[in-house]
């Protein structure tokens, strides 16, 4: 009897907690990485995405600041606009799109009341709410 109840133990113990994540993943609300508009939490920002480019294709997205790890925020769809939330580390960034057709890049310097950034990829220009101008790189 002692192996049957290790063996129930450990179902529930590794089997049930992967369930209840897949069951909580599931379904609506917003795709992991999207940020509900206006919502911020602390230590993050929230990065607009415009993939409005001539020759748009999908993009995928990733957050580089130069004192941190590349983050793979996700992916835009050609002509969208997706807002992500990515982790706010005050100074240099890059804001990279990799696409079918090569890889866009703006850098930036992060100011700490920025709580927005938004990347126009047709002009590749990043303009941050909340904080002091980005100066612009092409």
């Amino acid at each position: 009897m002692s192996h049957r109840r290790e063996v129930i133990r450990w179902f529930a113990m590794m089997v049930l907690p992967l369930a209840a994540g897949c069951a909580s993943s599931a379904g609506g609300g917003a795709p992991a990485g999207d940020t509900p508009a206006g919502a911020v939490a602390d230590g993050s920002v929230q990065v607009v995405v415009m993939n409005n480019r001539v020759d748009a294709s999908e993009a995928t997205i990733f957050w580089v600041p130069s004192a941190g790890v590349r983050t793979q925020l996700g992916i835009v769809d050609a002509g969208a606009t997706r807002t992500f939330t990515a982790p706010k580390v005050p100074g240099p960034h890059t804001i990279t799109a990799q696409t079918t057709s090569g890889s866009r890049s703006a850098n930036f310097p992060l100011y700490g009341n920025t709580t927005r950034l938004t990347w126009d990829m047709s002009n590749n220009t990043v303009r941050q709410t909340s904080g002091e101008p980005a100066p612009q790189t092409r």
